[in-house]
């Protein structure tokens, strides 16, 4: 015999932990929706990856990262300067008054854990699509004004059989 899913009563967890920061009370989620989870990641991969060669900053990462997860899992709210302009101050300010490592602490590990693997296996994914054919050719497309001619010429060369010369072309191109 089944049951409907709408039979199971599921509810939404909303549980928080307090936190005081400052004589402050905070407010820190014990579990995120999966589409926060997913926007948070969205901001940390849009904010850390670097335009010119495509590839992670660590500082970027580690920055965007922590005050994502503080402003996503907290009721701490944020202006656009001091998440924009302001971020690398914003984040000193958070972390060397110990905000981040209290916020994190406060959150589940198995939450954290979730978060951390999902931001590496995407970065892994990232690093290795664009050190892919794919997405070389991609980079190339994006870095370049005069990209028709450019493949059409490495097409050529390929034809050619000159495949070795067109993978030092490739990497002179994408840098």
């Amino acid at each position: 015999m089944s049951i409907t899913f709408s039979k199971l009563g599921l509810k939404t967890i909303n549980d928080t932990e307090t936190i005081l920061i400052n004589n402050n009370e905070v407010k820190v989620k014990q579990y995120l929706p999966q589409s926060d989870k997913v926007d948070l990641l969205v901001y940390v991969f849009d904010n850390s990856i670097d335009s010119n060669n495509f590839t992670f900053s660590p500082i970027r990462v580690e920055t965007y990262f922590s005050i994502a997860v503080v402003k996503y899992y907290t009721d701490i709210t944020f202006t656009k300067t001091q998440l924009e302009d302001n971020i690398l101050k914003t984040y000193d300010l958070l972390e060397s008054n110990g905000v981040i490592a209290q916020v994190f602490e406060a959150i589940p590990q198995e939450e954290m854990s979730f978060l951390r693997d999902c931001l590496q296996s995407t970065m892994k994914d990232v690093t290795t699509y664009n050190n892919s054919f794919a997405g070389m050719i991609d980079i190339i497309t994006r870095n370049t004004q005069d990209v028709d001619k450019k493949l059409s010429e490495l097409i050529e060369k390929v034809k050619n059989k000159e495949g070795i010369e067109v993978l030092s072309e490739i990497k002179n191109i994408v840098g």
